[in-house]
């Protein structure tokens, strides 16, 4: 039987190179389907699927402790994005182990810095929420990683609520994590709405703060007044706040402005705003000739070649405002849409 395989780097240090490799890989996967005539329908089937399917080894360890689902959606989108047909993510099910769940308030003994860490260490607190489970060694991720990882023999109490504080049962910690997932709006409206549910909103509030930033409200002034938004633009282009309607959630449970916090990004890695640029960026479809905009960076902030703004480009591949051009099928660069006009 003749295979293709595809490795994926940087799955022992993991971080934003890891993240981009399994990105690579996702958008190899498309490519490779595309031309073998193979639809979404054949992901996780004899046709498409992990080295452990075929092996029965635990690979590739990384993207199974964060979810073999969430990168089997990647596949599809990047397959949308290729063939220009719909994407259609399908759920992604956290496999849960020891009866846990997302939500969980827990009490720890040891934390570890990664899901498949052997070294167990002292934690900065003692208690924390899952926010997420995976299936490895450390399953449950506590206060989206400002905490770290643990596991079972870590854990020496745990609740489905820290404390009740309305009628309907939730506790602060669920309807933080409600919050967080955007189901409470932003702003005064958040607040209303959190008041006239019965709930206390600066009990909340802290407890969305304390999550996300991972210090307690005691130690730690309310995120919205901590950080620049500068110092914020920065941690977003690092990773650390996410990626899309994820990344606009976190920020605005945090109290941060997210248009002005995604302008200062925009601003750093040199997109144009809106009203500045060429309305022609919006209709750039697969196979435009395009030119790039004098001083542009590529996508990922990297400053580009002179000569790049001098040269009429092939669209080769568009993702969101993704923008992969070239020559021909020979791959030049990628840029953010807005940094785009048809020349």
């Amino acid at each position: 039987m003749k295979t293709i395989s595809i490795e994926i780097c940087y799955s022992k240090s993991g971080g934003d190179r890891f993240h981009k490799a399994e990105e690579n890989a996702a958008e190899l996967t498309a490519i490779l389907m595309k031309k073998y005539g193979w639809g979404t329908d054949k992901i996780g089937t004899k046709t498409i699927n992990t080295h452990q399917y075929r092996s029965g080894k635990y690979c590739p360890h990384r993207t199974l402790d964060e979810g073999i689902d969430r990168f089997w959606n990647m596949v599809r989108e990047k397959y949308a994005t290729i063939t220009g047909t719909d994407y259609n993510p399908q759920p992604e099910t956290p496999v849960a182990s020891g009866g846990r769940n997302v939500g969980d308030v827990v009490t720890i003994n040891g934390i570890y810095t990664s899901s498949t860490s052997t070294t167990k260490l002292n934690p900065a607190r003692t208690s924390g929420t899952i926010t997420k489970i995976v299936s490895a060694r450390n399953p449950y991720l506590l206060d989206y990683g400002n905490l770290g990882w643990t596991n079972d023999s870590c854990i020496t109490s745990s609740s489905g609520s820290s404390s009740s504080s309305s009628s309907s049962g939730k506790s602060i910690d669920q309807v933080a994590q409600e919050v967080i997932n955007g189901q409470w709006g932003n702003g005064t409206d958040r607040k209303s709405r959190l008041q006239a549910a019965g709930y206390n909103y600066s009990e909340v509030q802290n407890r969305v703060n304390e999550i996300l930033t991972g210090k307690s409200s005691s130690s730690s002034s309310n995120s919205s007044s901590s950080k620049s938004i500068d110092t914020l633009a920065d941690e977003v282009i690092a990773g650390k706040w996410g990626t899309g309607t994820d990344r606009k959630n976190r920020l605005q449970a945090a109290g941060y402005d997210y248009n002005a916090v995604q302008a200062k990004v925009n601003e750093k890695l040199g997109v144009k705003s809106s009203s500045s640029s060429s309305s022609s960026s919006s209709t750039i479809k697969v196979g435009d000739k395009v030119r790039v905009k004098s001083g542009a960076k590529d996508y990922n902030g990297t400053k580009l070649s002179s000569s790049v703004y001098n040269t009429t480009y092939d669209v080769i591949q568009i993702n969101g405002d993704r923008v992969v051009i070239g020559k021909g099928k020979a791959v030049t660069a990628a840029v953010h849409k807005g940094n785009l006009y048809k020349g």
